[in-house]
This record gives structure tokens, C-alpha cells and sequence, in this order.
């Protein structure tokens, strides 16, 4: 929500970017955790 209202006031575009870059790969980051998580626990069960 900060980077959109920053974007409003047309503040630095660039380090909008940088921040959403950021967000996005955290996010993904976040998601592989999750799923690697899920695998390991399901590679558990079938054991």
C-alpha cells in the first residue's frame, strides 16, 4: 500500500521498483518454503 501511495506522489518510481522486487521475491520465497514444508511432511508420511 506505501509504494502505491508513494508512486501517487510521484516519489522515486525507481525505488518503487526496488521495493516491489523485493516483495515479490520474498513472496515467492515464502511460497517454496511452504512447499517444501508440505513435501517433506507428506515424504514423512509415506515412509
Amino acid at each position: 500500500m506505501a509504494v502505491r501511495d508513494r508512486m501517487k506522489d510521484g516519489g522515486g518510481i525507481q525505488e518503487c521498483r526496488g521495493e516491489l522486487a523485493i516483495e515479490s521475491t520474498l513472496h515467492w520465497l515464502k511460497k517454496g518454503v511452504e512447499e517444501m514444508k508440505v513435501s517433506l511432511i507428506l515424504q514423512e508420511k509415506l515412509k
